[in-house]
Order: C-alpha cells, then sequence, then structure tokens
C-alpha cells in the first residue's frame, strides 16, 4: 500500500523541531474541496481535530495504533463503516447550526468541505462552523455533536475529555480563543451547548504529544498494541491470511503466554461463578416476576418476546437486576 508521508504545505518531508523550539504553527492554510473523497484524501498527510484524542489513548472508537496504521498508510479507511454515521451527522449539522443560532444569538459562518491547515506542520482542522466574534475573545471555533453515548446529566457533571481535545486542537490550528459545543442528545431529543476556553499549557502539551506521534510514522516505529476493539480490528485487517511459514516469537512470548492462560482460567471461573448466582435467583423467584431483598434490593425475571425477521420467533425470560 502506499505510504501516506506526512507533508507540510509546500509539499515538503517534515523536519521535525527540537524539543526546547517553541512551536509556532502560523496563520492556517484554508483548502476548499469539492468531494468527501478529495477531503479524505486532503487530510490523509496531516493530524487533524477528531484524531488529537487517539494519540493520547483517549478516543473510545481510534486507538494509537490504528491511527498509525491508516497515517502510515498500512491500512486503507474503512470509510463504509461509518458511512451511515457520518451521513447522518452531516444531514443533522444544519438544523444543529440553526438551532445554536435561535438559543444563543450568534451568528455561523459555515465552511463548505474544507481543511485549515498550519503552514508549519502536518496538522489540520475542519470547521463545523465559526462563531462570528461577539465580544473581545473575537471568532469561535464551532464543534457539532449528536451523541447517544452522553446523557444530559454526564455533560452537566463534566465536558468529555475526547471533546475538549478535539476543541483545543482546532483553537490552536486557528489561533482562537475560544469554542462552543452545540450537542443533540438523541435518546432524549434535546440540544444543549457548552463554551470552552483556549487552554494554552494543555494545547503546548497536546501540540508536542501530536508532532511526537508525526516524527513515529516518519521513523516506521508504531506505537504498542492495546486491547481495544480498535487496534484488535486493525489487526484483523493488516494480517487477513497466514503464510504457513514457522517463526521465532519475541522472548516475551514466553511471559505473554503465562499470563494468558492464567487470566483465561481466572475468566472461565468468573462466568461459572456468575451463571451459578444467576440461576440461584431464578430457584428464587420461580413463576414470580419480581423480587425483593430486606435491603431494598429488587430483581426481575420477565418472559420476553423476539419477532421472527431474521432469526426464528422465540420468546425467553430475562433476568436483571433493578436499581
Amino acid at each position: 500500500m502506499r505510504k501516506a508521508a506526512l507533508i507540510d504545505i509546500a509539499g515538503n518531508p517534515v523536519v521535525m523541531p527540537e524539543k526546547d523550539t517553541a512551536l509556532s504553527l502560523g496563520k492556517p492554510v484554508k483548502t476548499t474541496y469539492y468531494s468527501m473523497d478529495e477531503w479524505r484524501d486532503g487530510r490523509s498527510t496531516t493530524i487533524g481535530g477528531s484524531e488529537a484524542s487517539a494519540i493520547l489513548g483517549l478516543n473510545p472508537y481510534l486507538s494509537p495504533f490504528e491511527l498509525y496504521s491508516l497515517k502510515a498508510g498500512l491500512v486503507e479507511p474503512d470509510n463504509g463503516a461509518e458511512s451511515e454515521v457520518l451521513e447522518w451527522g452531516s444531514r443533522l449539522e444544519q438544523p444543529i447550526v440553526e438551532a445554536y443560532q435561535d438559543k444563543t444569538n450568534r451568528k455561523i459562518k459555515r465552511h463548505g468541505i474544507h481543511t485549515f491547515r498550519s503552514p508549519n506542520y502536518p496538522l489540520s482542522v475542519s470547521l463545523d462552523g465559526e462563531i462570528e466574534p461577539i465580544d473581545d475573545r473575537g471568532p469561535g471555533v464551532l464543534e457539532i455533536k449528536t451523541t447517544g453515548l452522553y446523557s444530559e446529566k454526564d455533560l452537566q457533571e463534566s465536558v468529555p475529555v475526547e471533546w475538549q481535545i478535539q476543541c483545543n486542537h482546532a483553537m490552536a490550528i486557528m489561533g482562537w480563543r475560544w469554542a462552543s459545543l452545540a450537542i443533540f442528545i438523541i435518546h432524549s431529543r434535546k440540544f444543549r451547548y457548552l463554551d470552552i476556553e483556549r487552554n494554552d499549557q494543555f494545547i503546548e502539551m497536546l501540540l508536542r504529544k501530536e508532532l511526537d506521534f508525526v516524527k513515529r510514522i516518519e521513523d516506521n516505529n508504531p506505537p504498542i498494541v492495546d486491547g481495544s476493539d480498535s487496534t484488535t480490528e486493525v489487526l484483523k485487517r493488516l494480517y487477513p491470511n497466514d503464510s504457513g511459514e514457522t517463526i521465532q516469537l519475541p522472548s516475551d512470548a514466553t511471559k505473554w503466554d503465562a499470563e494468558l492462560v492464567r487470566l483465561k482460567s481466572q475468566i472461565q471461573d468468573a462466568e461459572k461463578r456468575k451463571t451459578e448466582l444467576e440461576n440461584l435467583f431464578r430457584a428464587a423467584l420461580g413463576t414470580a416476576t419480581f423480587g425483593v431483598g430486606d435491603d431494598g434490593l429488587k430483581y426481575s425475571w420477565r418472559l420476553q418476546h423476539r419477532d421472527s425477521y431474521y432469526v426464528k420467533e422465540s420468546e425467553y425470560r430475562v433476568l436483571r437486576r433493578l436499581k
């Protein structure tokens, strides 16, 4: 596969700065694209805002190892897997922007299919919207989020860390001082917005980590594999077939094996005990639907019906611990 070399805005290979050099991203350069395929190609040689949290190991969907494999050109992006998610995110953007403008009395500028890219480093951002200046802070970054992962209560308690990282990455590229999240919560059908101020100390750390990651790609030095679904799937895509040959495993393989055998045994014991405890509740409930303990503990064992679509129609009881 083609290796996606990370280059500067002039098309030259990136020369990494010394650690003690103050970072200057320069005035961002805007590129407009005519299709999403062009946009993906243009963004493939840079680190974007949605990828920044993966570099820190804080993206729930994208591991550092998968990001490295994508940026190094070892695997092709699986655009089909996320096409419907992207489609509906795109369809809902405009009504969410309109709701944001109505709720805040702020004006939003849309930039179409684009990237803003640092002229000095392979770092870029695609803005969901630009908030026109409302005070002495100047313009702001608008990030649109359609989420079923976080509830209104979650958002009241804290801003998801991956969103904070994305906003600070965007503020760093644009040189702006603030950002705002326009959030549509799917399951409750509620709209909320949150403002985020620029954190220069965090941005300095983030940019260093991003450029360290770029250096990894230049040096063909992948990050260690982890236990995420993201890494598991990309390893399957990297090595879809076996060659029939026999190789010498690393010296650490003996330790990996001992721990794996031990953990599998523990999991089997835990699963057996889990089933035993569930059966104790089933036996105690008998034909009853609900059971209540002395301390208010409550369990149910209800009959569920599953219609026949792709599987045979069936009915079965589901045991649940009730809050």
